[in-house]
């Protein structure tokens, strides 16, 4: 088929991580765009759906994430 459709049971991929607020919503500080103290770590950071089971990906991510995050508030 022309078109295959990806579903998830995870939902991933609603706030994408850019450098350029033009193309995501958060940047690699993990900190939303516009707000100060809003930070999002999660599988809405993906910039698609994965097709794997992503709960190693997050737990990855979430561990750079809570280190970037606190480093930057002390």
């Amino acid at each position: 088929p022309e078109h295959i459709m990806l579903s998830s049971a995870h939902p991933q991929g609603g706030c994408r991580m850019s450098i350029d607020p033009a193309r995501g919503a958060v940047g690699p500080d993990f900190r939303l765009f516009g707000a100060d103290n809003l930070f999002v770590c999660d599988g809405s950071l993906f910039p698609s759906t994965i097709v794997v089971n992503p709960q190693w990906s997050i737990a990855a991510l979430a561990e750079v994430a809570s280190q970037k995050i606190g480093a930057s508030i002390g």
